[in-house]
């Protein structure tokens, strides 16, 4: 059965799709499957999003626990290396002195 405004029908129970009888119906068709296909995406994304908060608010406690580790371990590292360059600072000028001079030789290689 043609209905001529071209909207979806059920033949046989089969639903059908009719062609549009003039190009204002062409064009609201259009509008309509743009605004649906629009709004379909809106909430998908909606979702996703939703998805994606709610990890990374789960992942928040892990991350700020591990923020604190680092930050831990790192003051350990800088206590360790200024006690070390306090107790030895001749040692402390010769590594320096010797990174120095290879980094220069390689410089230098690298502009010859």
């Amino acid at each position: 059965m043609k209905s001529g405004n071209g909207h979806v029908e059920e033949m046989n129970g089969k639903k059908t799709r009719t062609a549009p009888a003039t190009i204002s119906e062409a064009i609201e068709a259009v509008e309509q499957a743009a605004t649906s296909k629009s709004q379909e995406f809106r909430d998908a994304l909606g979702k996703d999003f939703e998805e994606l908060r709610n990890s990374l608010d789960d992942l928040k406690p892990y991350l700020n626990n591990l923020k604190d580790r680092v930050e831990h371990e790192l003051d350990s590292a800088r206590e360790s290396i200024e006690d070390t360059l306090q107790r030895r600072p001749w040692l402390t000028l010769a590594v320096v002195g010797l990174v120095a001079f290879f980094f220069g030789a390689k410089v230098s290689k690298k502009s010859a």
